[in-house]
């Protein structure tokens, strides 16, 4: 059992992300309630890593913070904004870090989206867990670049 003083070992034969994954599928089917906060994120983390294909060498690409800024907005209990300002116009924009494209017609107008963006996917829980998966990316990113 994963817990806050155990570090999450990927090497371990019991902790490994695709042991982290099944854990996750059954979590689930059970609600939230059944494991701690701590749990779920490392949970959460290791289907990023093994799922989705996040890798160190990817995270490490995102030397913008993005990955710290994303984790903020999914945490946010309501919707953050940037504003921008040009001479006299005021515009408050999403501040998300990853970049929009045009989504394809489906059978109507094209419209601007972001298939990485996926806060409103999700209920408020998923988004915390979901959040602290990716402040631990982002510190784990920090710590190989060995920044304090």
């Amino acid at each position: 059992m994963l817990t806050a003083d155990k570090p999450l070992n990927f090497k371990s034969k019991n902790k490994s992300p695709k042991s982290l994954l099944g854990q996750g599928r059954a979590q689930a089917t059970k609600g939230y309630n059944m494991k701690t906060g701590s749990e779920l994120i490392a949970i959460e983390r290791a289907r990023q890593i093994e799922k989705e294909k996040w890798s160190a060498k990817h995270d490490d690409k995102h030397t913008d913070q993005s990955l710290a800024l994303a984790a903020a907005l999914y945490a946010s209990p309501i919707p953050l904004f940037e504003i921008h300002v040009s001479g006299s116009c005021v515009q408050w924009l999403d501040p998300w870090p990853w970049e929009y494209g045009i989504e394809p017609p489906r059978g109507g107008p094209e419209i601007k989206t972001n298939a990485w963006d996926k806060r409103k996917d999700h209920p408020k829980i998923k988004r915390l867990i979901i959040a602290g998966a990716l402040i631990a990316a982002e510190i784990d990113r920090l710590n190989r670049k060995g920044e304090k």
